[in-house]
């Protein structure tokens, strides 16, 4: 497993925690909490939510129930960015500049070969293949957009 690959799998497990804890958190007032939510969604916009509207110990509640929730929603959201800027700068290291639907055939560092190919097969729908190793390099090849099913 790589560095990347590590680093998504601790965000996702983080993410999974997180949502595991809230919803341990809402379970255990769940008819009170959707019947003051939805009164929340009726009156108040939903980036408001976290805000009190009272003292009272159920605005106060609600908040702590949406607080881990709004946490990992962030959290995951961040990490499909993160992952997508990944993929894009691995796809457009490869591709042709003229016109990245075409046929791939590159030379790339042996330890990037995992998020290139990954990348590839999210932009076109094909596989990448190793052609050549040379030292730490090696060539890969790849369909590209115009040979595969997305086409």
């Amino acid at each position: 497993m790589n560095n990347i690959e590590r680093k998504n799998y601790e965000h996702i497990l983080k993410s999974v925690k997180i949502f595991k804890e809230a919803t341990n958190t809402v379970r255990k007032n769940m008819d009170s909490a959707e019947i003051h939510l939805n009164n929340l969604l009726t009156e108040k916009e939903p980036g408001e939510l976290c805000m009190p509207v009272s003292d009272s110990w159920m605005d106060i509640k609600v908040c702590e129930y949406l607080h881990p929730i709004k946490e990992a929603i962030k959290f995951f959201e961040d990490s499909i960015d993160v992952r997508r800027t990944e993929l894009q700068d691995a796809f457009d290291s490869v591709t042709d500049a003229n016109n990245w639907k075409n046929p791939i055939n590159a030379w790339i560092l042996k330890r990037e070969v995992d998020i290139t190919f990954k990348a590839i097969e999210y932009f076109t729908g094909t596989k990448g293949r190793i052609i050549k190793e040379s030292g730490a390099y090696v060539q890969i090849a790849a369909d590209g957009y115009y040979g595969g099913p997305c086409n």
